[in-house]
């Protein structure tokens, strides 16, 4: 029963209240720039391999 009352207290804590809420705000905004990260380290990775690739032929 206490376990029930810790998770709901939690989740309603990480939950936005209102739509716009700044902790959404916070989270969408480091997930997109973990994902804009992560897209330029693979873009750059593919950049690198390919000039590796055609430079040893």
């Amino acid at each position: 029963m206490e376990l029930e009352k810790v998770v709901k207290g939690l989740r309603d804590s990480l939950s936005p209240k209102q739509k716009g809420d700044w902790k959404d705000v916070v989270l969408m905004s480091l997930s997109f720039a973990v994902l804009v990260y992560i897209s330029q380290r693979i873009v750059c990775a593919y950049c690198a391999w390919k000039s590796f690739n055609h430079s040893s032929w």
